[in-house]
């Protein structure tokens, strides 16, 4: 089973033409459309309080790819079908 859905995007910012997020049953996240990923840092005040993200690093994830959602893959954020050996249900 697979459920596709919109690309949530900023307040006023429309999603680019075609991108696409499937979760699949039991197993990854299904992503098309050339969806950017990156890495990021939550930026805090001088009171600790949280404010902003920092972009540390981007992501090649090409047109399309899987990614990690049960927790056990050793390429994360990728899916390396570790769900497989670790029999990832979702609830």
């Amino acid at each position: 089973m697979s459920h596709e859905h919109e690309v949530p995007v900023a307040r006023g910012a429309t999603p680019a033409e075609g991108m696409r997020i499937g979760v699949t049953e039991n197993g990854p996240y299904s992503v098309t459309g050339s969806v950017p990923l990156v890495r990021a840092q939550i930026v805090t005040d001088e009171r600790g309080d949280s404010v902003a993200w920092r972009e540390t690093e981007r992501l090649d994830a090409g047109e399309s790819c899987l990614l990690c959602r049960c927790g056990a893959s050793s390429a994360k954020p990728f899916c390396d079908f570790s769900h497989i050996g670790v029999g990832f249900k979702e609830e």
